[in-house]
């Protein structure tokens, strides 16, 4: 990566691209109940590649006595990817998924951790049991996000006042919701 600075430090640019290697990874691996215990437990059970890019612009708009006006915006894209996760994980992925909790796994050639589902529902507007067209789980996407992009401005007046703002966002990535999953449980959300 570098950091660079031009006219007089009112521009500045950072950028950064990483790849790391993670052996012998720690991994929450959930355990039969009937073993005696309903917690998971941390294994050290594969390896695990990261890769990305950062890149952040810092411009200084204005620096006098009374105002002080900065912009700032920066983006990463990431990714994950499961190396192995034991002997035989390569040959057999499947055979060697790693249940991580919340419907997320591990698995060889996957994000980490990624979910899992079934795809399709053959009858979404039934006020009804669903009927699922596929039993075996099938990737959904990635926990985590794979994009990150913002930008933000700073305003400090007569060193007195600063006023910040920030906009962000983060995307590639699935979220579940709870929320409706636990009040539809317990009857206080409409079915879905």
């Amino acid at each position: 990566g570098f950091d660079a600075a031009f006219l007089n430090e009112r521009v500045g640019i950072e950028f950064t691209a990483y790849r790391a290697k993670t052996v012998d990874a720690l991994v929450p691996v959930n355990l039969p109940a009937s073993n005696g215990f309903l917690n998971d437990r941390i294994e050290n059970v594969g390896d695990l590649r990261n890769e990305g890019l950062e890149g952040t612009l810092n411009l200084t708009l204005v620096t006098s006595q009374n105002v002080d006006w900065r912009v700032h915006a920066s983006g990463s894209l990431m990714r994950s990817t499961v190396l192995n996760l034991g002997p035989g994980s390569e040959a057999d992925p499947i055979a060697h998924m790693i249940y991580t909790g919340l419907n997320s796994y591990m698995k060889v050639g996957d994000p980490a951790p990624a979910y899992y589902g079934a795809w399709l529902i053959t009858n979404p507007n039934d006020y009804a049991d669903p009927i699922i067209y596929k039993d075996s789980l099938e990737k959904i996407g990635p926990v985590f996000p794979t994009k990150q992009f913002s930008i933000g401005t700073t305003l400090g007046l007569m060193n007195n006042l600063t006023l910040d703002g920030l906009m962000e966002f983060q995307g590639g990535f699935y979220a579940q919701n709870y929320t409706g999953y636990q009040s539809a449980r317990r009857g206080a959300w409409y079915a879905c």
